[in-house]
């Protein structure tokens, strides 16, 4: 019985914790910060989102992680064309579904926007886009993209 009431406790702590940590970290960006962020960031020292997190006074790690996903230059937003579908389907074909590797290869795209194309236009709405899904397939048969490996 004691363990039980131990287990409660933590987690309504833990829970409390969690929430009072949300409630001090959630300020907006500056534009004055984002500059900074893409400054600061350099791809050698992407595990060091801790010391840049030190010039960002009230912000932390994960904050300053994310924000950069979000407000990163070279990552492209908006329609994919044809060859970017292309190479998803190619890759997931060939590795399975390793969003971090592919976003390394094809370096437009984040791994969120790669997962997230991947479960809405060739799983969630197959059947719409079958006419386009069935033409990336084909030309993945019949000429593999080979200059994305």
């Amino acid at each position: 019985m004691k363990n039980i009431q131990d287990n409660t406790n933590t987690k309504i702590f833990r829970i409390r914790k969690i929430k009072k940590r949300n409630l001090l970290s959630i300020q907006s960006w500056t534009p004055q910060e984002d500059d900074l962020l893409i400054t600061l960031y350099k791809p050698t020292n992407i595990k060091k989102w801790v010391n840049m997190a030190k010039s960002f006074p009230g912000k932390d790690q994960k904050e300053c992680m994310l924000r950069f996903l979000k407000i990163n230059p070279r990552i492209k937003r908006g329609k994919w064309n044809f060859e970017e579908d292309r190479n998803l389907y190619y890759l997931v074909k060939l590795f399975g579904y390793r969003w971090g590797l592919f976003a390394k290869i094809l370096k437009n795209r984040n791994h969120k926007q790669i997962r997230s194309r991947y479960y809405h236009y060739f799983m969630r709405y197959k059947e719409q886009n079958k006419k386009e899904i069935k033409k990336v397939s084909e030309s993945v048969e019949i000429d593999p993209p080979i200059g994305i490996l």
